[in-house]
């Protein structure tokens, strides 16, 4: 009798227990479908295969240096393994060539978050050049001159979106207004590296124009002036850029390892001594992309720091630079079109 007691008592905690866990299941799954091998191996925080090319680059969401992030679900990789680096100058009311409104820059930031553009940093770039992964869809934004409207337009509205971006600076312009406009200084600079906005050279003092030997005036970077002679030329660089170098590293405490020459233009011989001196990512304004097989010390960039550039025309710039198929005429290559078609 002892036995059939023991037995039975057993049975009713196996059916307890096998309710307990029909019940947990039924929970899980209300519309009554059962649980997959994947339900069953995969914790419920688990990242899906598809998604795991836009985790965010860097600190988590909610930090002052986070980055955006952007849902390839939602909006389609147009490019991988290449960084379209964009140019602006100046930002201010009414605009100019190189000068642009507050609202134009915000009508540009919105494009490449909703877009699915991934803003990367300088320090993404460089490791790029090093074997590193970028996010697809990356674009550096990067900044001449060092105006104070960098300051105070700029970074406010690239903080508010938590988007990195470069400040190639004149080092002698430091904190000084030059022909009527205003330059930011090392505290503003001190206060934008600390969150997210590198602040590089943009030579110390060789934004100008001279003779060269042929008489012909040129940036004082493409080679000897016309009083110069090569070692004239080549101990003025050296100089100059050992200058912004060290200027950027005192004040800032970081590495100065970026420059932008001016207006976009140096001789070979300029680029072989800021190459000597450390300098191991160099800008230009030619057109182009940036991709694995671009000369680091050769990159291209892409000015659309104009009033002629819309957010619609910013994304058509950026998807005919990386050769995504599609409709990439601008309105102004449209225009010429129609124009050509009328006088025909």
């Amino acid at each position: 009798m002892k036995r059939h007691y023991v037995v039975l008592i057993f049975c009713v905690i196996v059916s307890m227990v096998l309710t307990a866990q029909y019940q947990v299941l039924t929970n899980r799954h209300p519309s009554g479908e059962r649980p997959t091998a994947h339900d069953r191996s995969h914790p419920a925080h688990s990242i899906p295969a598809g998604d795991q090319d836009v985790v965010p680059i860097g600190p988590p969401e909610g930090t002052e240096s986070r980055r955006q992030v952007t849902n390839t679900a939602e909006h389609p990789v147009l490019y991988r393994d290449k960084v379209v680096v964009l140019i602006y100058h100046h930002f201010a009311s009414p605009e100019s060539d190189i000068t642009i409104s507050r609202e134009r820059l915000a009508s540009h930031l919105e494009l490449l978050t909703n877009k699915g553009y991934r803003v990367i940093g300088l320090e993404d770039l460089a490791g790029f050049f090093e074997g590193r992964p970028l996010p697809p869809n990356a674009v550096l934004i990067t900044i001449d001159d060092g105006y104070s409207s960098v300051y105070e337009v700029a970074f406010p509205e690239l903080r508010h979106r938590g988007m990195p971006a470069v400040v190639f600076v004149i080092g002698a312009y430091m904190g000084k207004t030059i022909n009527g406009l205003r330059y930011f200084g090392w505290p503003e600079a001190r206060e934008m590296n600390a969150h997210g906005i590198a602040i590089q050279s943009h030579t110390y003092n060789q934004h100008h124009f001279g003779r060269g030997k042929d008489g012909v005036r040129r940036p004082f970077l493409e080679g000897p002036l016309e009083e110069e002679t090569e070692q004239d030329f080549e101990k003025r660089v050296f100089q100059d850029l050992t200058a912004a170098k060290r200027d950027l590293e005192s004040n800032l405490a970081r590495p100065a390892y970026a420059l932008a020459w001016p207006y976009g233009r140096a001789c070979s011989k300029a680029r072989d001594i800021a190459a000597r001196l450390g300098f191991k990512l160099i800008f230009t304004t030619h057109y182009g992309v940036i991709t694995r097989q671009s000369n680091p010390l050769n990159l291209p960039r892409i000015n659309v720091g104009s009033p002629r550039v819309t957010a619609a025309e910013l994304d058509l710039l950026l998807r005919r630079a990386t050769a995504v198929t599609g409709d990439t005429q601008t309105a102004e290559t449209r225009k010429s079109q129609n124009t050509r078609r009328q006088g025909q």
